[in-house]
């Protein structure tokens, strides 16, 4: 089951993240943060599937990579065809992968789950359920943090810069917009980020509800290759909450390469 709910719009995204000292690939419906916690779906489902021959970094061998999509499309299509499930999102780590879905009446859940393990029968699956009506699982653990989040978002913007032919080495000028709660927070980022080489140019305030409605447009000429802009939007997020505002993201004219 997608949620029906008018602001969802589906959003599935991977990142390379740890816990403790172990990595951890996530993967989660990132548009459901704008919806969750769904009124109902007070439960989650965790379906653990342990490898039988794991890599030494606890991921999957590529032989069982294969077979570990089979058994999560299979998984998917038993729970959203058979109860009330949001499919929220998987973690692959230490020799297991864990399907995590938010339901609505479990009562079905141990009949899908007995399906499940006749199928995959040479895999020792494990299923846990509890009550979650904040949706913690979803943004303690599969939600990514500031960092992470930001290290996503500009992933996303330089594979859409490649697709269009950039050249990402190229020094080109870069406009990054933050949006603040008071026109003295806005005055103060200002004057740090002159400070560091940025040029600022106030805009034009949105009125109304808008919680962040004075808004600052940053630009700096630089690379747009993925450590460049993960160190620098970093830092400017950084000032920006120092002083009451939210980062907003960047955007750049294509820059081919010269020939």
């Amino acid at each position: 089951m997608h949620t029906s709910a008018p602001n969802y719009r589906p959003g599935w995204t991977s990142y390379l993240s740890h816990f403790t000292h172990y990595p951890v690939i996530i993967a989660l419906d990132m548009g459901l943060a704008t919806v969750a916690p769904v009124a109902g779906f007070d439960q989650y489902l965790t379906i653990s599937i342990p490898m039988l021959e794991p890599l030494v970094n606890g991921f999957p061998n590529e032989k069982e990579l294969g077979l570990f999509w089979e058994m999560e499309r299979f998984i998917v299509k038993q729970m959203e065809g058979t109860v009330d499930a949001i499919y929220a999102g998987r973690t692959t780590t230490q020799g297991k992968k864990h399907l995590i879905f938010f339901l609505y009446d479990p009562s079905k859940v141990a009949a899908i789950m007995a399906k499940v393990s006749q199928k995959y029968n040479t895999y020792a699956i494990q299923s846990r359920l509890e009550r979650d009506p904040e949706w913690d699982i979803y943004f303690d653990l599969l939600y990514p943090n500031l960092a992470e989040t930001n290290s996503l978002l500009n992933r996303r913007m330089v594979n859409r810069l490649l697709r269009q032919g950039d050249d990402l080495t190229q020094v080109r000028w870069v406009d990054h917009w933050i949006y603040f709660k008071t026109a003295e927070g806005r005055a103060a980022f200002m004057k740090t980020v002159e400070g560091q080489g940025f040029e600022v140019e106030p805009l034009a305030t949105k009125s109304g509800e808008h919680h962040y409605p004075y808004l600052v447009r940053t630009r700096k000429q630089h690379s747009v290759d993925l450590k460049t802009v993960n160190t620098i939007t970093a830092t400017i997020r950084t000032w920006a909450t120092t002083y009451g505002g939210d980062y907003d993201g960047w955007e750049t004219a294509v820059s081919h390469p010269k020939k």
